[in-house]
């Protein structure tokens, strides 16, 4: 029989290296954003559009930046646990860090302009790529 510390203890580990998987995936899907912006510039570098076409292109080109937009804060969040975890070698300072990102959402979501825009990080991630949305 397992004892409550030990659960816990592989509960946090477990949660580590979810945080890790997550950073891995957001990573992905940023360089996915990357490549997307990437191909969009090289089509408006040798096309010529009509309006309509224009038009097409800049709200493709909006979509993706948005998207890059919600998986970089995401990132950064993400980014900011692990880099407090480590600092606090991870037992020591479980509830400081969690206070320390309650704050940093607080401080985060008076600046959050993404509140609007119905992107959430979850929808995004749950994609294995992102062709889909691009």
């Amino acid at each position: 029989m397992m004892c409550l510390a030990s659960k816990y203890l592989g509960e946090v580990q477990e949660t580590f290296q979810q945080i890790n998987n997550s950073i891995r995936k957001l990573r992905s899907l940023l360089s996915q954003c990357d490549k997307g912006m990437s191909k969009i510039y090289h089509e408006i570098e040798i096309g010529k559009f009509n309006a309509a076409q224009r038009c097409k292109l800049i709200e493709r080109q909006q979509e993706i930046l948005r998207n890059r937009r919600v998986i970089k804060h995401e990132l950064d969040n993400l980014l900011y646990v692990k880099k407090m975890w480590d600092q606090n070698r991870v037992y020591n300072g479980l509830q400081s860090i969690s206070q320390r990102l309650e704050n940093k959402l607080e401080k985060d979501s008076e600046t959050d302009y993404t509140v609007d825009w119905g992107i959430r990080i979850v929808d995004i991630m749950a994609k294995e790529d992102l062709q889909s949305v691009n």
